[in-house]
């Protein structure tokens, strides 16, 4: 039977604190939360059942939530009885009149830092509470974005590829654009001209040369202004434009191209893929 451990939260932080709570229950992990209050049950009697049922906690960090009296006791709760709390702040905490036992734990950085859902994060932070290890600077240190490489989902895929299911939390709960560049790109005298769809193999090439630095720069213009792309995964490999950004900026380029998809700043999507 796994162990189970506690969730600590302030209620202003739920929906986060909820994406956060899903995928650490698919990496495996038994959690209690406010959720499993029974009906007609009295509150506090309830939290100390779970508190008391609880091998740990995990105390979702924000500014508001470690000041409030119901979390500081939960967490002091059960660092008295000698169990491991773990920590995600979802922001950078400020420690001036925070409860002393609370301000040990972000002083000596015994947390994660996760502003953006980052499922790589949160998989290795999974693992080192299956394992009863503290969490590692290299936890810590992890991209704030989506990994998909460490997902512990099914993959559907075919020669050697694989995709996964995109749900909400994976997508950012910010700015965001969704890059379709295809014919909207062209400028007017391409449509004026009537060679548009032309067959005439030096026609096309005349105007991929023409649409292709138009793309380019609508690219760089989405990765300036939002915090997310999403791309068609058939535009991506068989379009002219990632390709140039790859093949024309050197070494240093293409790492940065690997960095942008690793990290979940540009995710290749296709529709109803089966």
């Amino acid at each position: 039977m796994n162990r189970q451990y506690f969730v600590s939260y302030g209620h202003t932080d739920k929906t986060k604190t909820e994406a956060i709570i899903t995928y650490l229950e698919r990496c495996g992990l038994d959690l209690w939360y406010d959720k499993y209050i029974r009906p007609h049950f009295e509150w506090n009697k309830e939290i100390e059942d779970g508190l008391a049922g609880s091998a740990g906690l995990i105390l979702i960090a924000t500014n508001d939530a470690v000041r409030r009296p119901v979390v500081v006791r939960e967490v002091t709760s059960m660092l008295e009885r000698s169990l491991p709390v773990y920590v995600i702040c979802l922001e950078i905490i400020r420690t001036n009149g925070l409860d002393e036992r609370i301000r040990e734990l972000i002083e000596n950085r015994q947390y994660i830092m996760l502003r953006r859902f980052s499922r790589l994060t949160l998989r290795e932070m999974a693992e080192s509470i299956e394992q009863e290890l503290p969490l590692s600077s290299a936890v810590i240190t992890q991209s704030e974005y989506i990994n998909v490489n460490s997902d512990p989902r099914p993959a559907k895929g075919s020669n050697g590829e694989k995709y996964y299911r995109i749900e909400l939390p994976d997508i950012l709960p910010y700015s965001g654009t969704l890059l379709e560049l295809d014919d909207q790109w062209y400028p007017q005298s391409i449509y004026d001209s009537g060679v548009l769809y032309s067959m005439d193999p030096e026609e096309r090439s005349c105007i991929q040369e023409i649409r292709t630095p138009l793309q380019v720069q609508e690219f760089y213009r989405a990765l300036l202004h939002t915090r997310q792309i999403l791309v068609n995964r058939a535009f991506f490999q068989n379009s002219p434009v990632f390709r140039s950004v790859y093949e024309s900026g050197g070494q240093a380029q293409k790492e940065a191209l690997r960095s942008l998809l690793n990290q979940g700043v540009l995710v290749l999507t296709l529709m109803y893929e089966n």
